[in-house]
C-alpha cells in the first residue's frame, strides 16, 4: 500500500488513536478528515442525487454491507449513515438484500417456502437459504446499498 500512496492526490497520516486521517487541500486550505467523514460526504451526495431523481426526501434507509463485516465495521457504517444525515433503520448483509430484492417483483403461486441461492461473487460470499417470499412486503423491504 505504501507504494500506491505515492499516486494518491491526498496524504494519509496517523492520528492519536492509530487510525488513518486523510489530509487534503480544499479551497486553498489544508483539511484533515477521518475516513468516516469522507465516506459520509460521498453518501450525502448519493442521497442528494437519489432525492433529486426520485422526488421525495428519504426518511429511513436500510444499508447493506458485505456478509463478513464485523460488528465494529457495521457500527462504523451506521455512523457514516448518521453523519450523512440518514436515519439508518437496519444494516443487512448484501446477500440477504439481494434475496429480498429478488422477491420484491415476483408473485409466486406456490405456498410456503421457496429455495433461492444467491451468489455474491464480488464479495466472496454465498448464501443458500429458504426465503419466505410471501412475507416480503415491498413497502417495508427497501434496501439502499453502497460500498463505503
Amino acid at each position: 500500500m505504501q507504494s500506491e500512496m505515492l499516486f494518491w492526490p491526498f496524504k494519509v497520516v496517523a492520528r492519536h488513536e492509530d487510525k488513518p486521517m486523510i489530509v487534503m487541500t480544499y479551497k486553498g486550505k489544508e483539511k484533515h478528515f477521518v475516513v468516516e467523514e469522507i465516506s459520509s460526504i460521498i453518501l450525502a451526495k448519493m442521497k442528494e442525487n437519489a432525492e433529486t431523481y426520485l422526488g421525495p426526501t428519504m426518511q429511513k434507509v436500510v444499508m447493506t454491507v458485505p456478509a463478513y463485516y464485523s460488528n465494529s465495521q457495521r457500527r462504523a457504517i451506521r455512523h457514516v449513515g448518521v453523519l450523512s444525515g440518514l436515519n439508518v433503520t437496519d444494516i443487512l448483509d448484501e446477500p440477504i438484500a439481494a434475496a429480498l430484492a429478488y422477491g420484491l417483483d415476483r408473485k409466486t403461486e406456490s405456498v410456503g417456502e421457496n429455495d433461492l441461492i444467491i451468489f455474491h461473487l464480488s464479495g466472496g460470499t454465498a448464501l443458500m437459504g429458504k426465503e419466505l417470499f410471501k412475507s416480503i412486503n415491498p413497502d417495508e423491504a427497501v434496501a439502499c446499498g453502497a460500498t463505503v
